[in-house]
């Protein structure tokens, strides 16, 4: 079950019309939700406008990045791409900068 802000986010698109179908918007919304949670850039190509914008208000909405939610499978073969969107999405890389403590004066 997706939490709370997440569901209200929801509702706010839930009548947005993207010019897309359902089917459509199902199959972006299930590789999101995936073990992979990611789209493949080579499905990508070939994308009207409206699955853009589902794509990315969906992204929003789950609290991923969509750098992170494209799969290349043709330049990665060796799944690091779901792995790192896998751990940035569950919290658990830091932007170094931000993650160091402010020196001492």
């Amino acid at each position: 079950m997706l939490p709370e802000w997440c569901r209200v986010k929801s509702l706010e698109n839930e009548n947005k019309d993207y010019g897309i179908t359902d089917l459509q918007k199902q199959w972006i919304l299930d590789r999101l939700l995936s073990k992979a949670g990611a789209v493949r850039a080579e499905d990508q190509e070939d994308w009207v406008e409206g699955e853009w914008e589902f794509f990315y208000d969906k992204c929003a909405e789950l609290g991923l990045n969509p750098d992170y939610c494209v799969e290349d499978v043709e330049e990665d073969m060796s799944g690091s791409a779901q792995f790192f969107s896998q751990q940035l999405n569950a919290g658990r890389f830091r932007d170094p900068v931000v993650a160091k403590p402010p020196k001492k004066k």
